[in-house]
């Protein structure tokens, strides 16, 4: 069953691809996007986007950015228990083919952002049919409902790769061995959208690395660093922020370039059939992003790391087909306001950013030290890595 009001504005996918073929903005120190001209100039709806996952923390930011380009936004979900969000179309589960399928057909809409999944504490079920099986059921109701030729963005993620050890920036090509069931299910979702597009459906498939910005969920790790300094500030917990392995290295981008590049994505002919790493580029270690934030909120802590697997832990990516989708010349690093946004989004407390000014090194890989090994170097499991006590400011 699927409940939505009756659409009245109907326009074509085709008219997408003519009007947004190699159009998509430059890129300087930070991505700017571009926007459709005639929406721009004017101030009317001319595309018909419908977004699945909208009220989630890239949905949010997306469906943003398509009304910023006066875009249509119809956003379709699952659900409908009171107190939670409003779709304007609802199916009760994710295998509703013909219900969605005649709903589409109804919209008629240029393009679909997939953008639904979970990455939670759910059953592998579940966590299947959001992050697998709805992108199937949308690619068949497209057929279904004679709309094989709107383009479709499926949101992937870098976990499909698995974990990764080399130095070097992960790219397409990158063979993806996914250790985690999320990664799994992820994967399986970009070999059924290729799989369609060798078939003559217009899909992307988007890669997306690690993604900072409000709205995070407070479950992943960099708002849950801020939720202890906050608690630290406040004076309701000992000064110690206690994390897990802080060696990992990531490529991070802010949200709202993500949205951007999204929304850019779905017009662009150039990028059906492909697997898109949505990426900057830039390696970050997590302890100097986590010794970042500690100098942003103005207080010292001891911060306490614990040990974790042996062995690197490196994944970035390579955006060199995105860039040169988009023609760009590709993105700034993280910013001090960038991290500063994310704790002030926990409610952690900021002394100063120094504006856009400062920013965050990248990790460069060093060359392995020799020396021989001691049992007493070896540290015991669950113990502390490092122990030590960092104050601000941040700035370098």
């Amino acid at each position: 069953m699927i409940i939505g009001g009756t659409g009245t504005f109907h326009c074509l996918a085709p008219r997408i691809a003519t009007r947004w073929h190699g159009q998509a903005g430059l890129w300087y120190e930070l991505y700017t996007p571009t926007a459709s001209s005639e929406s721009a100039e004017h101030g009317r709806v001319d595309v018909r986007i419908v977004v699945t996952g909208a009220h989630g923390f890239i949905g949010t930011a997306v469906r943003s950015a398509l009304l910023r380009r006066h875009d249509e936004v119809l956003t379709l979900g699952l659900g409908g228990q009171p107190g939670g969000p409003r779709y304007d179309g609802r199916i009760d589960n994710v295998y509703e083919v013909e219900a969605m399928a005649a709903w589409l057909a109804d919209r008629r809409p240029d393009g679909v952002l997939h953008l639904a999944g979970t990455r939670s504490e759910v059953s592998s079920t579940l966590m299947s049919e959001l992050n697998t099986c709805f992108a199937a059921s949308l690619m068949e109701a497209l057929v279904l409902g004679r709309l094989d030729r709107v383009p479709i963005l499926l949101i992937g993620s870098a976990a499909e790769y698995g974990h990764v050890s080399s130095p070097a920036p992960l790219t397409e090509q990158s063979p993806a061995h996914p250790r985690s069931h999320y990664g799994q299910t992820k994967l399986a979702q970009t070999q059924l959208g290729l799989a369609a597009a060798q078939r003559g459906q217009p899909v992307v498939a988007a890669r997306v690395f690690n993604v900072l910005g409000r709205g995070m969920p407070s479950y992943l790790s960099l708002p849950s660093f801020a939720g202890q300094l906050r608690d630290i500030a406040a004076g309701r917990t000992e000064a110690v922020l206690r994390t897990g392995p802080l060696s990992a290295v990531r490529d991070f981008l802010p949200v709202t370039v993500v949205a951007e590049v999204l929304a850019d994505l779905i017009r662009l002919p150039a990028a059906y059939g492909q697997l898109v790493n949505v990426c900057g580029g830039r390696p970050y270690l997590m302890r100097d992003i986590v010794n970042r934030m500690i100098g942003l909120s103005g207080i010292a802590v001891t911060l306490h790391e614990m040990e974790g697997e042996s062995g690197a832990d490196i994944a970035y990516g390579d955006p060199s087909r995105l860039k040169g989708l988009l023609r760009s010349a590709g993105f700034g690093p993280l910013r001090n306001a960038d991290i500063a946004e994310v704790m002030e989004d926990s409610g952690c407390p900021v002394a100063g950013t120094d504006g856009n000014r400062t920013l965050l090194p990248t990790w460069k890989p060093q060359a392995p030290r020799h020396r021989a090994c001691r049992t007493a170097d070896i540290p015991a499991a669950g113990s502390p890595v490092h122990a030590h006590t960092v104050s601000p400011p941040a700035e370098n």
